[in-house]
């Protein structure tokens, strides 16, 4: 049985009183359409806050549970239709963290997500302490990420990583007499993946500041033997999936069969046998156990070697991972991590490790590289490839024997302008590239908002798109280069009834 889906699975409140109304209406269609113009597997529920009505499991006043039109044109149009109300946002978001505890154990969940569109302006001061503590617990328990969008909010500089979100909440100050917003940064504070900010920075956190696919810790021990058990946490650092790619509507094919040298007379299935030919012998085989690999996750010590018995182009995998000790376990056990991890770095050698991601999936083959440097201690994990994988085995030539190469120093300024980590970047960005949604993305949403809702809206703030200041004077120093015109030749038409025009030799 192939593993469940991966996906997020996340729940969108929206307060009804929120202003400006047009930018929490766009917020709102762009998430949406976000989501169903990718190919993601996402789960999610829409909740109105502050509404007249009442609908949701736990009775709360003012929280209405509404089902998302498949027409999102008319989205916007049905949402500034319904009748306003009041409810307490503090048990908004504890409506959504239990509706999420009901996917908490569902199999191939990603991330858990709350989204909160709201200015927190027409709320009165929740004064429900238990409500509030069993909230924060509950985010700790589900690890649950926490986005409030639609503040006065932003980075007082660019962030590059999820640490530079937690770093900028920790900072941040509110003024005393704006009690609701001191009470949710209290909340933002006391939980661990937790940001508020404004409508243009949200949008890109919420796709960006989370869990992606692979990179959320796997916990499953390190084992050696039937006796040595090691409590780890594996951690992907390096992805390389699709930043953005659309859903395909295409309807499956259906297969049909034929003989190989017949192949206009069609076969029912139901006529066919499943099989192997080896050595020149046809073995039957049962259509549900063909290829079928049972058993469960795991993590096992294969053995070791020596570095040099491991070329670097054996470890072009699809990313890199650290596995690291569990710091809740006793001193002892971490004594011996650290003394393994010295004791390989010090020898040069690696652990061939045997891993299965998921129960009943294809194991992997790994090498655990010893990693002793900035105060970190641990392996680097990197798949190593099949023997039918590796197509040449070849061997680097000496560096030294390599052209010298003579950098443009302009070409090096230029980037160091455009380049948002560098002290002599004269952009002004809240978000480094890699915590923005790919430009693409905003564009095919963009589009698609403008033909459907006759929207002339862009998620990407001017700022990021438009032209550089400095850029006419690079390319004024950028050196040109002249290519001929190719010259044609004239050639008479070839006769196609005369085959002696042909060399069949």
């Amino acid at each position: 049985m192939p593993p469940a889906a991966a996906r997020d699975i996340f729940i969108i409140l929206v307060d009804l009183k929120s202003s400006p109304r047009d930018d929490v209406l766009h917020t709102l269609s762009t998430v949406i359409l976000y989501k169903q113009l990718s190919a993601s597997k996402s789960e999610y529920n829409l909740y109105l806050v502050n509404a007249a009505d009442s609908s949701n499991k736990l009775k709360y006043t003012g929280i209405y549970k509404w089902e998302i039109p498949d027409a999102i044109e008319d989205l916007c149009q049905e949402i500034s239709s319904i009748e306003t109300g009041q409810s307490d946002w503090l048990e908004a978001l504890a409506l959504a963290v239990d509706d999420l505890s009901e996917k908490f154990e569902k199999p191939g969940v990603i991330t858990l997500q709350v989204l909160f569109i709201t200015d927190l302006c027409s709320f009165e001061r929740p004064d429900n302490g238990k409500l509030m503590e069993k909230l924060i617990n509950d985010c700790k328990k589900m690890d649950i990420f926490l986005y409030v969008i639609g503040l006065p909010i932003e980075p007082p500089k660019t962030i590059f990583s999820h640490k530079d979100v937690s770093e900028w909440m920790a900072k941040l100050q509110i003024d005393k007499d704006q009690s609701n917003l001191k009470i949710m940064k209290k909340i933002v504070n006391k939980t661990p993946h937790s940001v508020m900010c404004n409508f243009e920075v949200g949008f890109h956190l919420f796709h960006s500041y989370k869990y992606f696919k692979g990179m959320q810790p796997w916990k499953v021990p390190l084992t050696c033997g039937s006796k040595l058990n090691l409590p780890v946490s594996t951690i992907r650092v390096s992805k390389r999936d699709p930043p953005f790619s659309l859903k395909n509507l295409s309807a499956k094919a259906d297969l049909k069969w034929a003989f190989e040298d017949e192949q206009d007379k069609i076969i029912d299935s139901v006529d066919t046998v499943s099989g192997l030919i080896k050595h020149g012998k046809f073995i039957k085989i049962e259509s549900d156990g063909r290829f079928k690999i049972v058993g469960p996750r795991s993590f096992q010590v294969l053995g070791f070697t020596k570095a040099v018995n491991v070329p670097e182009y054996f470890l072009q995998s699809d990313g890199s991972y650290l596995v690291l000790p569990d710091c809740e376990q006793p001193e002892e056990y971490l004594k011996f991590f650290n003394a393994l991890i010295e004791e390989l770095a010090e020898s040069k050698a690696y652990i061939i490790a045997r891993r299965v991601y998921n129960a009943d999936c294809n194991p992997k083959f790994s090498a655990l590289i010893p990693w002793n440097e900035f105060n970190l201690k641990g392996f680097i994990l990197c798949q190593l490839p099949y023997a039918d994988d590796v197509v040449n085995i070849y061997v680097e030539e000496d560096v030294d024997l390599a052209p010298e190469l003579n950098p443009d120093e302009k070409c090096f300024e230029f980037l160091d302008k455009i380049n948002v980590g560098s002290d002599k970047c004269k952009l002004q960005v809240p978000l480094s590239p890699t915590m923005m949604v790919y430009s693409n993305a905003i564009n095919i949403i963009a589009k698609v908002e403008e033909k459907l809702m006759h929207s002339n809206r862009c998620t990407a703030p001017e700022s990021y798109t438009s032209e550089l200041p400095f850029q006419d004077d690079f390319q004024n120093n950028w050196p040109q280069r002249n290519v001929d015109d190719p010259k044609k030749e004239k050639v008479g038409k070839a006769d196609f009834e005369d085959v002696d025009d042909f060399n069949f030799d």
